[in-house]
């Protein structure tokens, strides 16, 4: 078992900062984004994502495998505050930029992608939505053991109990007094997406990736995307990949 480390440090106020580095060629370890505001963390909370990763040596190069996330403030591989959770998605940006080749992680290309992709869907889509489907993913890759009950409490959530003002999936009781994120620390996370996510996507076309496939994967994020939500239109579908298509690409990349 080899190990991504996402060690503390601290920041100003509603600022993210994201580093890495490779120490070997069988370990990584990189710095992740710690996202602090001061309304919401008076005390100076700070968050720590682990990552632990497992290397599969083979002749046509090593295959990084996810295995699970940890943050600081619950060890138990959920993911159920907005600080934490950013700190895990800059995590897998940085994480991807530093493979050397496409298929370095086993199946996280498409997952990260479709991530950063959803992010930049059209605004008058639910939040709650697009929140839980970016959990999905994190699901997927083994971060969060289940979407279906409290992550406190362990009851079943129901559907329109789903979110929090995206503190995380917890029901309607244990989520009181944590629905109020300051504007500040949701305004940093769309920042760092922001910045992290052109650069994210230079680095996969330069790797070699297709425009192709790149579109070919967004279409699979919205066939996702729209299959749990009641409206699942053509002419719906279509303006919002053209919107993603957009936001993604951008002419930088063209």
């Amino acid at each position: 078992m080899y190990g991504i480390i996402f060690r503390q440090s601290k920041v100003r106020d509603n600022d993210a900062i994201t580093d890495w580095l490779t120490d070997s060629d069988t370990t990584l370890t990189a710095v992740a984004s710690h996202i602090q505001g001061s309304k919401s963390f008076p005390n100076g909370l700070e968050t720590m994502c682990v990552y632990e990763m497992t290397c599969d040596r083979r002749k046509s190069g090593d295959m990084w495998r996810l295995e699970t996330a940890y943050s600081a403030r619950r060890f138990d591989g959920l993911l159920q505050n907005i600080a934490s959770y950013a700190c895990a998605s800059a995590a897998l940006e940085a994480v991807a930029n530093v493979c050397p080749t496409d298929s370095a992680i086993d199946g996280l290309f498409e997952s990260l992608l479709s991530s950063l992709a959803v992010m930049n869907t059209a605004p008058e889509y639910s939040a709650m939505v697009l929140a839980w489907f970016e959990c999905h993913l994190f699901s997927q890759l083994g971060a969060l053991p289940n979407i279906d009950y409290c992550a406190q409490c362990a009851k079943p959530l129901r559907r329109s109990k789903w979110f929090q003002q995206e503190v995380g999936f917890l029901c309607e009781g244990c989520a009181h007094g944590e629905e109020n994120i300051a504007p500040i620390v949701l305004e940093s996370v769309r920042r760092l997406r922001q910045q992290s996510l052109r650069q994210t996507m230079q680095n996969v076309v330069e790797r070699g990736a297709s425009i192709e496939k790149l579109n070919s994967v967004l279409d699979h994020v919205l066939r996702f995307l729209f299959a749990i939500m009641s409206d699942n239109s053509a002419i719906r579908r279509t303006k919002a990949h053209v919107f993603m298509r957009d936001a993604v690409f951008g002419a930088s990349i063209e």
